[in-house]
């Protein structure tokens, strides 16, 4: 089981990449509320090889820590 912590428009992509690598998404809620930018905890978890999984958590990761204007979006 593990969890990331994102800016609210990384959401999606993270989401996205931890369900190609067949991640089982646990839940996904806001946290820090009324702060900009807002804060989802997306929790997860995951049986199978571990390069598969390593590679998967690292492509979501690839969708962190960016501003909106430097993901193209």
């Amino acid at each position: 089981m593990g969890e990331f912590v994102v800016c609210d428009y990384e959401t999606g992509d993270v989401l996205d990449a931890i369900r190609a690598g067949q991640f089982d998404v646990v839940s996904v809620a806001p946290i820090l509320q009324n702060t900009r930018p807002s804060m989802v905890s997306i929790r997860f978890q995951a049986e199978g090889d571990r390069d598969d999984l390593v590679k998967a958590i690292r492509d979501a990761l690839d969708h962190t820590g960016k501003f909106p204007a430097q993901r193209g979006g």
